[in-house]
């Protein structure tokens, strides 16, 4: 018998809501990455319901490729290896964004219909095929994802314009999702 004491508190971890605050966390692009194309969402429970508390650091980040403000960004001509290793890194980390953007929007906001946190996890998953098979073309060009500087733009600012996130109008929406902190 179990008292309130001893009653067992939340797993965030253990539904489909608590794996991709935990995949969010994961500092290592492409272990995320592969780590989001293998879960699959029917092995997990989906409580909408379930507040999750986020952790102090949001989202995690490999310590490569260095974050610079866009302006910053050298030009590489698209007509040389690097050029071109250039152009396809800046795709896969916006695809790295993205898939931190789809996970953050399925654990943060709760209360929402299932179909709403599904949607995001396929798209999170889409990202996660998308960033591997760009990361998989950089390193047959030799390269690899970190080996240039890359934008800051999905992590500063982009909220600024509408308090309740980079939606306008978006009143229920008041925490900004990760990929778009201010």
């Amino acid at each position: 018998m179990l008292n309130s004491d001893t009653a067992p508190t939340s797993r965030p971890q253990a539904s489909l809501r608590g794996q991709a605050l935990r995949l969010l966390c994961l500092d290592c692009t492409t272990d995320k990455a592969a780590q989001v194309h293998a879960l699959n969402a029917a092995d997990w429970p989906l409580d909408v319901d379930e507040i999750l508390t986020a952790p102090p650091l949001l989202p995690g980040r490999p310590e490569r490729p260095h974050l610079v403000h866009p302006s910053q960004l050298k030009t590489r001509a698209v007509g040389t290896l690097e050029g071109r290793a250039g152009l396809i890194h800046a795709l896969t980390h916006i695809e790295a964004n993205a898939i931190n953007l789809a996970l953050d929007m399925m654990w943060r906001f709760a209360g929402l219909p299932a179909d709403f946190y599904l949607d995001w996890w396929r798209v999170a998953q889409e990202e996660a095929l998308h960033f591997d098979l760009l990361h998989q073309h950089l390193i047959r060009l030799g390269f690899a994802y970190g080996d240039f500087p890359a934008h800051d733009a999905g992590t500063a600012g982009a909220g600024a314009t509408h308090p309740g996130g980079p939606w306008p109008g978006c009143h229920a929406c008041r925490a900004q999702p990760a990929g778009v902190s201010g």
